[in-house]
């Protein structure tokens, strides 16, 4: 418990510093009844922002995202600011890649309005940075402004909302996104192994049987992201059969932390256990 405390107490006082308020201000100052003491919505988006400008210092610290939370948290609307910041025209594309990682999982429809606009900008990644935020928000709109921009002329905007429509559970798009990766195919300046990545990053928000064949061969793949790997072991041990044990057993060479080796055990044992369970007889 203290440690969450002292955790907390360093994101206020980050929250103010990066704010710009002065602790000396009686209104600032914490432990008082006044209302003063609260942090705004203002001040938290003011400290999102100004974070994003250093990707390298904050890209990795769970801050970003517990003030993003703070804040979604405080009004429908209360990460607009953020958004429309995350499509000025002087931000930079890293600081708008930063802020869609913070809030891609609080958006909802009442946010399409600061997206739209995005989708106009003469700025490839401006449109693709809109389009990739689109892909979270389940509303009836999203799947026609996601379905205009597949006809972009930037190949990253079109590959972003072919993602997109996947998010959306287009049954075509998804078999279009596995047909990628399994020819190996490049998107204008995306790499193959970019490419490979994200069609893993998709699948596996909604991991089917018929994903395996995929979700087995990038487990072992230098490419793969730390947490999608994570996750492919959970979907292995849940869907996974016997084919899938060399593989998990193999990908602890290339993940060496204890806890994913516990992981790999469970997901081992979980396949083990539905062989048996299949081979014993009636």
């Amino acid at each position: 418990m203290r440690t969450q405390l002292s955790r907390l107490s360093l994101i206020l006082a980050t929250v103010l510093v990066l704010s710009g308020c002065n602790n000396d201000d009686p209104e600032t100052k914490t432990g008082g009844a006044s209302s003063g003491s609260e942090v705004t919505p203002g001040q938290i988006a003011e400290t999102i922002i100004k974070m994003s400008a250093s990707p390298d210092v904050y890209g990795e610290t769970a801050e970003r995202h517990i003030l993003t939370q703070q804040l979604a948290e405080m009004g429908p609307a209360a990460l607009a600011p953020v958004i429309d910041y995350m499509g000025a025209p002087d931000t930079t594309p890293t600081a708008r890649l930063f802020i869609l990682q913070c809030v891609n999982n609080y958006l909802t429809p009442a946010y399409i309005p600061n997206l739209k606009p995005m989708l106009e900008s003469t700025d490839e990644v401006t449109r693709a940075i809109a389009v990739m935020a689109l892909g979270h928000i389940q509303n009836e709109m999203v799947p026609q402004l996601l379905t205009i921009a597949r006809s972009d002329s930037s190949p990253r905007v079109s590959f972003s909302a072919l993602s997109g429509l996947v998010m959306q559970g287009d049954p075509a798009a998804r078999q279009e996104m596995k047909q990628m990766y399994t020819s190996g195919t490049a998107v204008g300046d995306i790499k193959v192994d970019d490419v490979k990545r994200e069609v893993v990053r998709v699948l596996l928000r909604d991991a089917q049987a018929d994903d395996l064949p995929i979700l087995q061969d990038a487990l072992n793949q230098q490419f793969l992201a730390i947490n999608s790997r994570v996750m492919i072991t959970e979907v292995l041990g849940r869907l996974g059969d016997k084919t899938a044990i060399p593989l998990l057993e193999q990908s602890l060479n290339l993940q060496t932390e204890p806890e994913y080796g516990e992981m790999v055990k469970q997901a081992i044992a979980a396949i083990n256990g539905r062989e048996g369970q299949t081979q014993a007889p009636a």
